[in-house]
């Protein structure tokens, strides 16, 4: 698929559930509506891994995966489709998301994580890496360095990650976004045991690529 028009390359975004890929669809739309698919599935899943399209540029969505897997857990039991309240157990449970347990051949949530940002870190395709937690912290900065790296003219002004809360429709209530929460949450609800499990289920240097430590 090619836009109307469009004569130079699309960004297709891809990340985990719950990195904050949908916010970053829009506010990418909201800057650069030339760049951006106005269909954040075409061209496969964005939780997927990639698909070879010779005009794409392809945008990583990471987030700290304990953070990740506790904003996951919480996505799951709203959706009703996990009964495991423990954010531990969960940890070590099969993978509440049956498509993504197909589509990445895992077992268990960090598995899914290992598993797909390694393949697309690893991918010889044309990529950037943006990581949630920098939007939360410094959004201009943290957009300024994408469009630096997607080769694109960089906007005056970004929108304020204040205002995501009215971006887009969901038909679960979402709280108002608390960032501290969003980035240390999970911290106050990880015991030293499943830290230490979450370490060995997460290799050291994907870790170190992404820029998390546990």
């Amino acid at each position: 698929f090619v836009l109307t028009g469009v004569r130079h390359d699309v960004v297709k975004i891809h990340g985990q559930h719950r990195t904050g890929t949908n916010f970053v669809q829009k506010l990418l739309k909201v800057n650069a509506p030339q760049v951006v698919s106005p269909w954040p599935e075409e061209s496969g899943w964005k939780h997927g891994p990639f698909e070879v399209h010779r005009r794409r540029r392809y945008l990583i969505v990471a987030r700290h995966p304990m953070a990740w897997a506790e904003s996951f857990h919480n996505w799951e039991m709203a959706h009703h489709r996990t009964t495991v309240e423990s954010f531990g157990d969960f940890l070590r449970a099969p993978l509440s998301d049956e498509r993504s347990a197909e589509v990445w051949n895992c077992t268990g949530p960090l598995e899914l994580y290992a598993t797909s940002y390694a393949a697309w870190l690893a991918s010889p395709l044309r990529t950037a890496v943006l990581r949630y937690e920098d939007v939360l912290e410094d959004l201009s900065a943290a957009l300024t360095m994408l469009f630096g790296e997607l080769g694109l003219p960089t906007p005056t002004h970004f929108m304020d990650w204040e205002e995501r809360a009215d971006m887009w429709e969901t038909s679960v209530v979402r709280r108002p976004l608390d960032r501290d929460r969003s980035v240390q949450g999970w911290r106050s609800i990880t015991s030293a045991r499943d830290a230490e499990y979450a370490r060995s289920r997460l290799p050291t240097g994907l870790l170190e690529q992404l820029g998390y430590e546990i």
